[in-house]
């Protein structure tokens, strides 16, 4: 209970357990689902990407977070 899996990347089989919004702005987080993104301390986080156009931030797409992350223009 409170406890939410850290995965590093995609092919990770074995992720390491975490509490709920303890992980700083900025960790690195492998989301598979929206619910992943709440162990940031801020309860979430945006895709690490580097070609922002391909962001649709309506849309929940499973890859590697930031948390905390803010999107600038």
């Amino acid at each position: 209970m409170g406890l939410r899996c850290k995965f590093d990347s995609a092919t990770q089989l074995v992720g390491k357990c975490k509490t709920y919004f303890s992980l700083p702005k900025n960790t690195p987080i492998y989301a598979k689902e929206e619910h992943d993104l709440l162990i940031c301390s801020d309860g979430y986080g945006t895709l690490d990407i580097i070609d922002i156009s391909v962001l649709n931030i309506k849309n929940f797409s499973p890859g590697l977070y930031r948390c905390g992350k803010e999107l600038t223009s």
